[in-house]
């Protein structure tokens, strides 16, 4: 299962699809995309998920690895950020509160929240994140020795327009949160059809590893792993 995440193994993924069947896994996504996120932003759209309601196990197939459906960026980060919350899913606010013209100020409810994964499974997707930033990535140089990074990169191909897909033109994505286990940053980046590269890996990890370091140094993030300790006797 951690090379299917670590490779970004698409047969993989299908597979999982499978052995959920049709209907948790179409459970699945009504739970976390079905429906908008309720942002305090105007005119929020919603995710494209027509193809699942197709019985040919080919559009599940294609959704698991993130092809044949839409989300905002939005609905994406609040689907990532329920792995990174253990999963418990939340509505994504810009600000706390909402002062109207007449003067009235409206408290925003922090409190809306939804348990969609165990915490068991969660934890287990997180460890196989970490594998990915402490392995190949970026040439085996992004590890942090005293952070652990939960990251994934994403890389699906455009559509033609015509019910196909292009070969050559691609959507990259990449996201990760830090420290993995107590997560206090999740970073979202996207890019649509990037010039003469094919993964995502190649485009956008540079741009999350400067962000990525830039954010614990200037919140000072503590370490989470590899720091020494010592004790002594009185």
């Amino acid at each position: 299962m951690e090379q299917i995440i670590v490779q970004s193994l698409n047969v993989g993924a299908s597979w999982v699809a499978t052995q959920l069947g049709q209907e948790k896994f179409h459970d699945y996504f009504t739970k976390i995309f079905g429906q908008k996120t309720g942002v305090d932003l105007p005119s929020e759209n919603g995710a494209l998920l027509s193809n699942l309601s197709k019985p040919e196990q080919v559009y599940d197939d294609n959704a698991s690895f993130g092809q044949g459906v839409a989300v905002t960026p939005m609905q994406m980060i609040r689907a990532l950020g329920t792995i990174a919350n253990g999963g418990v899913m939340v509505q994504p606010h810009l600000v706390s509160a909402i002062r109207l013209d007449s003067g009235i100020t409206r408290n925003l409810d922090w409190n809306q929240k939804i348990t969609i994964f165990s915490a068991t499974s969660t934890r287990e997707t997180i460890a196989m994140m970490d594998a990915l930033d402490d392995g190949p990535l970026y040439n085996g140089k992004a590890s942090i020795p005293t952070m652990s990074v939960a990251a994934k990169t994403g890389t699906a191909q455009l559509t033609d327009g015509h019910g196909g897909y292009y070969q050559d033109r691609f959507f990259h994505s990449f996201v990760g949160f830090f420290p993995s286990y107590h997560p206090q940053f999740i970073i979202l980046l996207y890019t649509d059809d990037p010039k003469g590269v094919e993964y995502a890996s190649e485009t956008l990890d540079t741009t999350f590893l400067d962000l990525l370091h830039f954010l614990i140094n200037y919140y000072a993030v503590p370490p989470d792993r590899g720091v020494a300790t010592s004790t002594s006797s009185g």
